[in-house]
């Protein structure tokens, strides 16, 4: 470990702008009487960016930290060659938060939320024994956990029980690490209202999620990793949102990096993306509104259910708070977008082809808002882009398989569809989870299937991040497919009736039939068999939609649509 002093700054109020000292974990200004974010003003206004030996610390000029940490890896920034070519674009960078050793990039818990993680982590005491209480959605869990158990400081985690399947690991975590889920059906704001419940003691401290300074200075290490490999401070800089708090940092770094002097003295314009049909923060930057549009927690809690990259759920962001995601936008004359799972799968599919790495559903909805800006005339061809990317990199670890496995509905199991008062009955599921352990040794191209040296035989659409499948099972009346679940979608079942053995019957004639993989009408005169799941969704495809107006779709499984690939 490298020696390494305790980095000088202080603490200022964004809504009074009283610089204070740090009282070790301060969250806010105890002056302040409005709600407000605090920043750090750091001792060094130019930034010395040490060796890659340093790992995340390497940016340590500009991190509130007393310590480093073991197993940290910075971001990675490269000039794009693929993707920029089939967008024309001269000038695209991609900062890369994953795992792919081909480029240096070694987050083995594939997440940019690991910069946070080795940040928070090291501004927290080396004696402190209280439990650190983190809310998560999935990956900052995971990256929690990870940097928590390597260093052996307690932690204890809140997550949703739907999200668990993104905890998955290399190896075993060490016994300091705990976890809490609420119950299924629940969400990110559930998670956080759990642990605030656990916060009533005083065995326990919280996190602070965007107002703690470390966690935003930390994931704003993707601004100094793109601006000191470009040499100058982007045009534009994508990234998608769930709580802002990202988009936030980003703006924080550039204002410091004018301050430094040396990387120019413009502000790049933020286009944050949202994942329809969870699109609050879309919803109030339309309406110019800096307080949060109404959104009805039940719909709310479905729409998270729904959108593949469930990490982007925050129902209660930082966006109107002095220093929030409004000010953020504002300042920089930037934009809030949203990208549906198609857009985004495809955004994914295009990514993985042109620049060789399987990207994650969040970064898939930012590189799909990437695209539509291209396509629109919205960015020069000449322009700098910096595009934040979470990937699994080449496949080259272990992969995590959650598969489902269907059951027979009762009869008084149905709810209600977008609130047309459609009586439904849902199918439940439950999971069905296994780590196929092995490195890739051959993929192929054509059928998209992927070999590992154990000999299993893997279809690349395992590898989504919300991966709803199994490798040889789910069979529905009597067929057996890969159980494809449409990927993070709601499930539901439409049996018209149900016998005593659970067997149930269809009828699809009042039907329309849209494939989400595409998002192509196929047609309601083709048969599609006797039994089988489809999801719905809310049809996003015109940015100005809002809630209240969206159509209902129906889309068949895989099985119905013909391969995959």
């Amino acid at each position: 470990m490298k020696e390494f002093n305790p980095t000088s700054y202080t603490l200022e109020c964004v809504a009074t702008g009283r610089e204070f000292p740090d009282g070790g974990w301060t969250l806010a200004d105890p002056q302040c009487k409005t709600p407000s974010l605090v920043r750090t003003r750091y001792a060094r206004t130019q930034i010395e960016v040490r060796g890659d030996e340093y790992g995340l610390y390497k940016f340590c000029d500009w991190l509130p930290v007393r310590r480093m940490l073991q197993g940290s890896s910075a971001p990675v920034t490269y000039k794009s060659k693929g993707l920029a070519a089939h967008l024309g674009l001269e000038n695209l960078y991609i900062t890369f938060s994953g795992y792919n050793p081909a480029i240096g990039a070694a987050m083995t818990t594939c997440s940019f939320k690991e910069t946070e993680a080795y940040s928070v982590c090291a501004r927290a005491a080396e004696d402190e024994r209280r439990v650190l209480v983190v809310a998560s959605a999935g990956n900052t869990a995971r990256a929690f956990a990870k940097v928590c158990s390597d260093n052996r400081i307690p932690l204890l985690l809140s997550v949703p029980e739907d999200n668990i399947g993104a905890l998955w690991f290399e190896e075993p975590l060490d016994p300091c690490v705990k976890l809490i889920c609420c119950e299924k059906g629940g969400d990110y704001f559930d998670a956080i209202h759990l642990g605030d419940m656990v916060l009533k003691s005083d065995r326990f401290y919280a996190e602070g999620g965007a107002k703690n300074v470390a966690r935003r200075d930390g994931m704003a290490t993707t601004v100094l990793s793109a601006v000191t490999a470009i040499g100058r401070i982007p045009d534009y800089y994508f990234q998608a949102v769930g709580s802002g708090t990202g988009a936030i940092a980003a703006w924080e770094a550039n204002q410091r990096l004018i301050a430094d002097g040396r990387f120019g003295s413009h502000l790049m314009k933020l286009i944050v993306s949202q994942n329809a049909p969870f699109v609050p923060m879309y919803d109030a930057w339309r309406a110019d509104s800096r307080v949060m549009l109404p959104y009805d927690d039940d719909k709310a809690r479905r729409d998270a259910e729904i959108i593949d990259a469930k990490v982007l759920s925050n129902r209660r962001p930082p966006y109107g708070i002095a220093g929030g995601l409004y000010d953020a936008l504002k300042a920089t004359g930037g934009d809030v977008m949203v990208a549906t799972n198609p857009q985004a799968r495809r955004a994914r599919a295009l990514f993985r082809e042109l620049e060789g790495v399987d990207i994650y559903s969040a970064a898939g909805v930012a590189t799909a808002s990437l695209i539509k800006c291209v396509e629109s005339g919205r960015i020069a061809k000449d322009a700098v882009v910096g595009n934040s990317t979470t990937a699994l990199g080449n496949y080259e670890m272990g992969i995590h398989i959650t598969g489902t496995s269907p059951r027979s509905v009762s009869n008084d199991e149905h709810i209600a569809i977008n609130g047309k008062g459609q009586e439904t009955s849902r199918y439940l599921l439950h999971k069905v989870e296994a780590t196929v352990e092995g490195k890739v040794v051959a993929y192929n191209a054509v059928n998209g299937t992927v070999t590992l040296d154990n000999g299993t035989v893997l279809n690349r659409s395992k590898f989504y991040n919300t991966v709803v499948c199994t490798t040889s099972a789910g069979a529905v009346s009597g067929e057996t497919r890969e159980n494809h679940t449409l990927a993070g979608t709601d499930v539901y079942a439409l049996p018209q009736s149900i016998d005593a053995a659970g067997n149930e019957s269809y009828n699809f004639a009042n039907y329309k039939f849209y494939t989400d993989y595409e998002g192509k009408y196929l047609g309601a005169e083709r048969s599609y068999g006797a039994s089988f799941l489809y999801g719905t969704y809310q049809d996003y495809s015109q940015e100005t939609s809002t809630s209240g107006s969206m159509e209902q779709k129906v889309i068949p499984p895989p099985s119905a649509q013909g391969p995959l690939n």
